[in-house]
């Protein structure tokens, strides 16, 4: 059986030359297509307050936040009002990025939980379970009026007015939220949050219970905070528009929203670190420059190219990988990850060892 498959493995330069042009072209495409980023999916909610996040939906904010005093101080208070998709249940909810630092600040969900998350400079892109992690928030298709508070004592996180959490070892800094706003996806990666947000509120101090109470009852029965409880407010969105791409801040002076005509990852992730963290992809990216790897093999041995030719096509593979993830940071859809170029090359390597092994004379040892 072994020896029959042998027999059909193609030889001829021009077949394997011709196999191996198609192999390039197949990943090229998979790997960037559609060529450009896909239309922004925020619409407005019909007949109410709101906007609903598809696919492919963010909205960014045009200036920066700037919570004033001592930046490492913990006094702030962030309120959002919205709905989760029924079938996609996780992604990035709002994000807070600056110059300095692309992922400062993230609110997340996860599944039925509530992740807020903030990396410092240098720190990896996969850092395991978030340091503010609360459980059983969301359901599907049903609202939930979320409350997050942060002072010295730590985070409390209120579900539709009542605590659900407290995490003492966590505190949300003026630093973290000084910089610009990004809804619906992350500020440095594709991960799309899908559902409707219906309000949000930021202020610079920390709200206590009764005023929480009280903030949802106004939110949920008027659609917006007292207003005798404006003090300390940062950015106040009704999203109540119900056209357009602009989104008002209902403080004076404060920094608008507004919807990109396309889909748009503020700061991508160039070459991200190598991460064990998705073994499928891992395997994927193997397998997938496995036939790639055995036909450029097989196109170089045969034409003669090199003597080398199990090592030139793992360099030619990693040289394909590393162009395309270069490629694939101007793609907001695409992550560009250095463990794609070492699993890409990787699977070349093992595809061009295989078809030297296919083919070798029985009686000789293969060259490299």
């Amino acid at each position: 059986m072994i020896e029959m498959l042998r027999n059909r493995i193609p030889r001829d330069p021009r077949s394997l030359g011709a196999i191996t042009l198609l192999l390039l072209l197949g990943i090229l495409i998979a790997c960037l297509w559609p060529f450009r980023a896909p239309k922004n999916t925020v619409s407005w909610v019909t007949g109410g307050r709101g906007i609903a996040f598809g696919r492919y939906g963010d909205i960014l904010g045009s200036t920066p936040l700037v919570l004033p005093g001592d930046r490492e101080a913990a006094s702030a208070s962030i309120e959002i009002w919205l709905q989760p998709d029924p079938i996609r249940d996780m992604g990035s909810i709002l994000a807070v990025y600056s110059s300095e630092n692309p992922r400062q600040f993230a609110i997340n969900q996860w599944h039925t939980g509530l992740a807020i998350r903030s990396a410092a400079v240098g720190d990896p892109i996969h850092t395991g379970g978030a340091p503010c992690f609360t459980p059983d928030v969301f359901t599907p298709g049903k609202s939930v009026f979320v409350t997050i508070t942060s002072s010295e004592r730590g985070t409390e996180v209120y579900l539709n007015g009542s605590l659900s959490k407290i995490t003492p070892t966590f505190r949300i800094t003026n630093r973290m939220l000084s910089g610009i706003l990004v809804a619906g996806t992350a500020a440095t990666m594709d991960d799309d949050w899908r559902g409707q947000l219906r309000g949000l509120a930021i202020y610079k101090r920390a709200l206590d219970p009764e005023q929480v109470r009280n903030h949802y009852s106004s939110w949920t029965g008027i659609g917006r905070p007292h207003i005798h409880d404006s003090d300390g407010l940062l950015a106040l969105y009704l999203f109540g528009e119900r056209t357009g791409r602009s989104l008002h801040n209902e403080v004076t002076g404060g920094s608008d929203l507004y919807v990109p005509e396309r889909y748009f990852i503020p700061v991508m992730d160039v070459l991200s670190p190598p991460s064990l963290d998705d073994w499928p992809d891992i395997i994927s990216n193997i397998v997938g420059f496995l036939p790639l790897g055995f036909a450029l093999c097989g196109y170089l041995i045969a034409s003669r190219r090199t003597r080398l030719a199990v090592v030139v096509t793992s360099l030619m593979c990693g040289g394909f990988s590393l162009a395309l993830e270069s490629l694939q940071t101007f793609l907001p859809t695409r992550d560009s990850s250095m463990t794609d170029v070492i699993t890409n090359l990787l699977g070349g390597a093992i595809g061009a060892l295989l078809y030297r092994w296919a083919t070798q004379d029985r009686a000789s040892a293969p060259r490299l």
